[in-house]
């Protein structure tokens, strides 16, 4: 079962297209486009589609900090991570998972055979998908004494 299921392709693993913007589109802009379509990633691409970097919610709070307020305005593409390793439909979950690993990736872009971005795959989809293989295992996992409630606050 798990051996079948690391071949699967993440074409069936893709729950949303990816949202796209131009490398000038300010940063305010794009968050706030983040927030509204509830995405964790945007993919930025260039005039004719091709895909240039991407910008996630991590970038946002990693990149950003405290800075936030100034470098509202700045470009996307200011801050964009630009050496992006995208995937093709057929790539496997196993592969996915390798590259997420290997180059602590949350995100990874899928593109077509022109290598246009059509879709992005996140580490939490991947997850959803497999835990979704073994509902009894994961719904009925015992709770854990050290991380129970005492109080109101959860302290």
């Amino acid at each position: 079962m798990l051996e079948s299921l690391a071949f699967t392709p993440i074409s069936q693993v893709v729950r949303s297209p990816m949202m796209l913007v131009s490398p000038e589109t300010s940063i305010a802009v794009v968050v706030a486009r983040m927030r509204d379509e509830h995405k964790s990633a945007v993919g930025v691409v260039d005039g004719f589609g091709r895909l240039m970097g991407l910008f996630s919610e991590r970038d946002a709070l990693m990149r950003l900090g405290h800075a936030a307020p100034v470098l509202g305005a700045r470009a996307v593409g200011t801050l964009m991570a630009r050496d992006v390793i995208s995937l093709r439909a057929t790539d496997s979950i196993r592969k996915a998972l390798f590259l997420m690993q290997a180059r602590d990736f949350r995100h990874l872009p899928i593109v077509d055979a022109d290598g246009l971005p059509t879709a992005i795959v996140a580490l939490r989809d991947i997850l959803c998908y497999v835990a979704d293989f073994f509902p009894r295992e994961v719904m009925n996992l015992p709770p854990e004494p050290r991380l129970e409630a005492y109080a109101l606050s959860g302290g």
